[in-house]
């Protein structure tokens, strides 16, 4: 798309650089501009299906917005180099590879995602490769009337790659979206997801694996908001740390007034292998509403002494055992990928990481 943004570009990137630059000192992580070419993709997926351009982006509106001043939105929204426009009024299966190479170590990649009434889709995102990428992924995802929507985001891109996704949903009366991330690489992962529950009994379901181990800083963010009468959401957290890792997970629950019998849970889960780890649960429940029903809860420990002897009772050494421990509390929501060969891969890597 560019071979140099700086020479033909000059107008986005005065609109960048005139943004501040992302500092989250929770995790001891400040932005800094790294790359200076940004080209097309040459391939997005196997699938038949529309790409991304400014046309399809101006057509397509959203209620809700993205924060204006927002460094890594502006920054997709300016220079994407890939993306996925569906337009889906059937029942669908998808699945899309982002891979950067030598040429372009940078993913861009804009999306939107349209179910319309009563249609069901199932999509895969997987960033992947074996050289080290910046990824910077913007999705909009709306759901029609009656629809479902099953997305999985993976990210196992390589140890020193950099990830940071930002999802806004929209879910009209009766429709449910549920969302799998997969947080497995990258020294660098931050996610900011925001669903809206705008109609009558409208569900969200938002999972998250992670896995934190070296010196990896991650940052996620859970949203939902609820703003009409008998919406349902969940959000759940599973994650794994070892080493030096750092990890902030946000789970926020929002009932507006007007959401009256809203149902919305949130916890997360968090297994701590060893004593450097810095790990912060932060739920967060506003609600402008009294007839509703806000549940949060959070834990964080050391593996289970009891657990660990019983394996090893049994003939599994201490490695082989906690590996086990770790499998079983992350499968779970691995399993809910309807791709095979995806699982096991990251069964894979998980085997890898705690080998």
């Amino acid at each position: 798309m560019f071979e140099s943004y700086k020479k033909f570009n000059k107008d986005k990137l005065d609109i960048l650089n005139s943004l501040e630059k992302p500092n989250w000192r929770r995790v001891g992580y400040q932005y800094e501009f790294k790359f200076d070419k940004i080209r097309e993709l040459s391939k997005i997926s196997d699938n038949d299906i529309i790409k991304i351009d400014e046309k399809i982006i101006k057509k397509i509106e959203f209620k809700n917005s993205f924060k204006e001043n927002d460094y890594f939105i502006k920054m997709a929204e300016l220079f994407f180099n890939s993306g996925v426009y569906i337009d889906n009024n059937k029942n669908s299966k998808y699945y899309f590879s982002f891979k950067g190479d030598k040429e372009n170590n940078n993913i861009l990649d804009y999306n939107i995602i349209i179910a319309r009434e009563n249609s069901e889709s199932s999509i895969i995102f997987d960033y992947t490769g074996d050289i080290d990428v910046f990824r910077n992924s913007l999705f909009k995802i709306k759901a029609e009337k009656n629809a479902v929507i099953n997305i999985f985001f993976v990210q196992r891109l390589s140890e020193n790659s950099e990830s940071f996704s930002n999802i806004i949903v929209e879910a009209d009366r009766t429709s449910k979206v549920n969302q799998y991330f997969f947080s497995m690489g990258s020294k660098i992962n931050m996610i900011s997801n925001n669903v809206y529950l705008l109609d009558k009994e409208a569900r969200s379901e938002v999972y998250s694996v992670y896995i934190g181990d070296k010196n990896k800083k991650i940052d996620l963010e859970f949203t939902t908001n609820h703003r009409a009468p008998y919406t349902e959401s969940i959000i759940e957290g599973r994650g794994v740390l070892k080493d030096n890792s750092k990890k902030v997970f946000r789970g926020n629950l929002q009932f507006d007034r007007g959401a009256k019998k809203s149902i919305g849970k949130e916890s997360e889960f968090t297994l701590l292998l060893n004593k450097n780890i810095k790990s912060d649960s932060i739920p967060t429940l506003k609600c402008d509403e009294d007839d509703v029903i806000g549940e949060h809860a959070a834990s964080a420990g050391q593996l289970n002494d009891e657990k660990l002897f019983y394996l090893m009772q049994r003939g599994f050494d201490e490695k082989a055992a906690k590996k086990i421990i770790v499998m079983s509390s992350l499968k779970p929501i691995i399993s809910k990928i309807n791709n095979k060969k995806l699982v096991e891969r990251l069964y894979n890597i998980i085997e890898e990481r705690f080998s």
